[in-house]
C-alpha cells in the first residue's frame, strides 16, 4: 500500500506542475480547503479539475479548453464504468449460482461467500466512480447529462435470472436494470464483438477462482 501511495503521490504532483503551468499563478489551490486533508493519503487529495470550480470562476480564469477536455474524459469514464458494471454484475450472477450449486462443505461456502463479498465491493466502487463522473459532467454541462446519465444505485443493476433457472411468477415480464437499457447509457452503440470478448475474459477469471466450475453458458 505504501508503494502504491508513493507512485500515486508522484503522479498527482506531476499533474499539479502541469496544471499550474497551464493556468498560471492565478489558480493555485493546493494547500487550501479539502486538499490539506490526507497528508499521507494521496488518494484523498483533490485534483482541482475544472469541474471543482463554479462556472463563473472557470470563465474568469479562461478554463474553457480544460473544461471541454474534462467533459470528454468524464464521458469516457462513464461508459467505461457502465461496461465494468455490466461485467461485474454478470460475474456476480455466476458466483451466486456456483455457490448454490457447488458449495457443499463449510470451507467451500466460506470461500464462495468471500468471493461474493469481493465482487460486491468491486461493484460498489464502480457505481461510485460512475456517479462521481456523472456529477462532474452535470457541473460542466448541466441537465443534458443528468437526463442521459441518471444516478445509479446497486438496486439499478438488477439482472434477470437465467432462462434455465427457476423464476417467480411474472419475472419474465420484469425489465432489467438500467445498465441494460437506454435509460443509462444515452443510447450509445455497443460493439458486440468487444462485449463478447470482455465477457469471455471475465468468465475465464471467474473460472480460475471457482476451480473451473462455471455454470451453463446460457447464464450469459
Amino acid at each position: 500500500m505504501a508503494r502504491r501511495r508513493e507512485k500515486l503521490a508522484a503522479s498527482i504532483n506531476a499533474w499539479r506542475e502541469i496544471r499550474n503551468e497551464v493556468l498560471g499563478p492565478a489558480v493555485n489551490p493546493d494547500g487550501i480547503g479539502p486538499s490539506k486533508s490526507g497528508i499521507d493519503e494521496p488518494e484523498t487529495w483533490d485534483l482541482w479539475l475544472p469541474s471543482a470550480w463554479t462556472a463563473e470562476y472557470r470563465s474568469k480564469h479562461d478554463m474553457s479548453i480544460l473544461a471541454d477536455a474534462e467533459v470528454k474524459l468524464r464521458k469516457g469514464s462513464l461508459f467505461d464504468s457502465i461496461r465494468l458494471i455490466q461485467m461485474t454484475v454478470k460475474a456476480l450472477s455466476v458466483l451466486q449460482t456456483e455457490k448454490s450449486q457447488n458449495a457443499r462443505s463449510t470451507s467451500a461456502r466460506t470461500r464462495a461467500t468471500a468471493r461474493l463479498i469481493e465482487c460486491e465491493q468491486k461493484l460498489a466502487i464502480q457505481i461510485t466512480t460512475y456517479n462521481k463522473s456523472r456529477d462532474a459532467l452535470i457541473t460542466l454541462g448541466g441537465t443534458e447529462y443528468s437526463e442521459g446519465f441518471p444516478a445509479m444505485t446497486v438496486e439499478d443493476t438488477y439482472r434477470l435470472p437465467a432462462a434455465h433457472s427457476r423464476r417467480e411468477v411474472g419475472a419474465s415480464r420484469m425489465p432489467g436494470g438500467r445498465p441494460w437499457n437506454n435509460g443509462v447509457n444515452a443510447s450509445a452503440p455497443v460493439s458486440t464483438q468487444a462485449f463478447v470478448s470482455e465477457a469471455s475474459s471475465m468468465c475465464a477469471e471467474v473460472s480460475v477462482k471457482t476451480g473451473g466450475n462455471i455454470v451453463k453458458t446460457s447464464e450469459y
